[in-house]
């Protein structure tokens, strides 16, 4: 029996209100849950495909770099095809090691995963706009999550090492950078200022990688001074982040605007009422 038809009233979030040109609208739908209503609007085609696409926090940042030279480029949107492959490739990995963990068929899927990975990378090759800081720490993620399976695939046909190497990749690096990346950028975008002209942000990820490979590293070498060594690497990052976004997080807004808004244009009475570092300044 199918869901019965609903006739829904949408009022959409400011970067989604530019995204689509209104700021509401009616909408019937079967969906029962938000993820269908999201799936219904995405078949609808452009622009709610760009607009609702998976991945926004990591979408909008690289966009968001590559409109800042002024030259007219395709936005960078991941690819159904290699998103879904890299899904299924993750998927079918993490099955088989409930089925048999360790076994071969583990590792050639993991070795399938780290390809999968490297594939979706295809997408952000958009020239210069992948050098900023901001597309390169995000493009970082996608590399540990290829090397993490890459090499739990090598140890586990191998065995010349610990395929937990490869598991300290996938949560330290992967994880632990998504989770301080997407931080800063939701915290920043939603809470009024600029994410620009943030010279800790890059140093804080730059600890994090090494923290990661340090991590990897230990199943090789001096286990214990490496492993300390991480953890000193990855408190300190996230320390340093706590110290210049709890502030932030702390205060109202700087451009005036409420809830999960994204960054504002400022209005004229903003304009006059706000200092013009209100908008770039975390502390």
């Amino acid at each position: 029996m199918s869901a019965p038809m609903l006739q829904l009233q949408l009022r959409y979030f400011a970067s989604l209100r530019e995204a689509l040109g209104k700021d509401r609208e009616a909408f019937a739908t079967h969906a029962a849950t938000a993820g269908g209503l999201r799936q219904a609007l995405i078949a609808r085609g452009e622009p709610y495909v760009t607009a609702l696409a998976h991945g926004k926090a990591v979408r909008m940042a690289v966009n968001q770099v590559m409109a800042a030279d002024g030259q007219a480029r395709e936005p960078y949107l991941a690819r159904p095809p290699r998103r879904n492959l890299a899904l299924l490739a993750i998927g079918l990995y993490t099955l088989a090691e409930f089925w048999q963990p360790g076994g071969p068929v583990s590792a050639w899927l993991a070795l399938a995963a780290a390809a999968a990975a490297l594939n979706l990378l295809n997408d952000w090759h958009v020239g210069r706009p992948l050098m900023q800081r901001w597309s390169l720490m995000l493009y970082a993620v996608y590399a540990l999550m290829a090397l993490g399976y890459a090499l739990i695939g090598v140890a586990l046909l191998g065995g010349a090492f610990s395929p937990n190497a490869g598991l300290h990749m996938l949560t330290t690096g992967v994880i632990g950078l998504n989770i301080y990346l997407v931080i800063g950028i939701a915290g920043y975008t939603h809470s009024g200022l600029e994410k620009a002209g943030r010279p800790w942000v890059p140093w804080g990820a730059a600890l994090l990688v090494a923290a990661a490979l340090l991590r990897a590293s230990a199943y090789g070498m001096a286990p214990a001074a490496l492993m300390g060594g991480a953890a000193l690497l990855w408190c300190t990052a996230f320390m340093m982040q706590s110290v210049h976004m709890l502030p932030v997080f702390w205060r109202p807004r700087a451009d005036g605007a409420g809830g999960c808004d994204g960054l504002l244009p400022r209005s004229p009475q903003a304009q006059s009422t706000l200092a013009p570092e209100a908008l770039t300044t975390d502390s």
